[in-house]
């Protein structure tokens, strides 16, 4: 294969392989920090037209995961050039 279509390929698999890591760090601290709420869990189940249930702690972890989405839109390019430029 040619030189450009193979580093073509590498950023895209670089890119995939990022977007997975990232997806599978950010699932695995969900857990841990919206965990240690379960407990205390202000939600109630719902309900949705007879089909859907959706209990407290699913709702908790659905509000974490906003949370997390949210984080992600606003901060995120700033603590990626902290990380990367100023440590």
């Amino acid at each position: 294969p040619h030189l450009l279509s193979l580093d073509n390929n590498i950023r895209w698999g670089l890119i995939i392989v990022g977007a997975f890591g990232s997806y599978t760090l950010g699932a695995n601290n969900i857990g841990n920090v919206m965990g240690v709420f379960v407990l205390s869990s202000p939600f109630e189940n719902l309900k949705i037209a007879g089909i859907f249930d959706i209990s407290a702690v699913e709702q908790l972890f659905l509000l974490g995961a906003i949370a997390i989405a949210v984080g992600v839109f606003t901060y995120s390019k700033q603590v990626m050039m902290t990380v990367g430029g100023s440590l």
